[in-house]
Parts: structure tokens; C-alpha cells; sequence
């Protein structure tokens, strides 16, 4: 018991020391394990959809990945996977677009500019 307990907290000092290295180790553990072992696609899945909303972690994870194993995640991934659920996968590791919202309008307020608009060129 005591021995999981030193594992878990040297697990949770080092994601307080560099997260994005302790998720690049989380990400490869689960592309190296067995690919019999139904919670390796489990493990995958759900690290990759849980980096993939935080766009400026993921690229730091990314950058680490490649650091550390000399190849791209998104690269890794791919070979490491197979199937659909394998693309699905390796597009979670593709960046997305920008998530800031430029400008935000109510319909009514479109369509009210927008006809005040086509009035003005007329």
C-alpha cells in the first residue's frame, strides 16, 4: 500500500512540476500498452478528448511528446492505432480553429442590420 501511495503522489507532484511532461507520459503509456488490453483504447481516448479542449496544453503536450520520443504525437498516434477509432484519434491531435468568438448578435438584430444595409446601397 505504501508503495502506491509514493507512486500516486510522485504522480501528482510532477503533473504540479510540468504538466505537459506528465501528460505526454500518460499519452505514450497508453499507446505502448498491450493492444489487447481493453483499457488501452479507454486510456487514449479519454486523455486525447480531455487535451484536445485545452488547444495551448495539447501543443505544449505535443511539443514534449516530440522532445522526449523523437516523433511527432499525432504521428505516433496514427502507427500506434488503427480503424476508425484510430482516426478518430489522431484528429484529436490536429489543431483546431481559434476559439475566440469575434462577435456575438442576436438573429433579429442580423436581420435588422442587415436590411438597413441593403437600403443604403439602393
Amino acid at each position: 500500500m505504501k508503495f502506491f501511495q509514493g507512486e500516486m503522489l510522485a504522480h501528482i507532484l510532477n503533473g504540479v512540476i510540468n504538466k505537459p511532461v506528465r501528460d505526454a507520459l500518460l499519452i505514450h503509456h497508453a499507446l505502448t500498452l498491450s493492444k489487447s488490453d481493453s483499457i488501452r483504447t479507454e486510456l487514449l481516448i479519454s486523455r486525447l478528448v480531455r487535451y484536445h479542449w485545452d488547444r495551448p496544453h495539447m501543443e505544449a503536450i505535443k511539443r514534449e511528446y516530440r522532445n522526449r520520443y523523437g516523433t511527432e504525437m499525432q504521428v505516433a498516434v496514427r502507427e500506434g492505432t488503427r480503424g476508425e477509432w484510430g482516426h478518430f484519434c489522431e484528429m484529436l491531435c490536429v489543431r483546431r480553429m481559434g476559439d475566440e468568438v469575434r462577435e456575438v448578435r442576436r438573429v433579429d438584430e442580423y436581420e435588422r442590420s442587415s436590411v438597413r444595409i441593403e437600403r443604403r446601397e439602393r
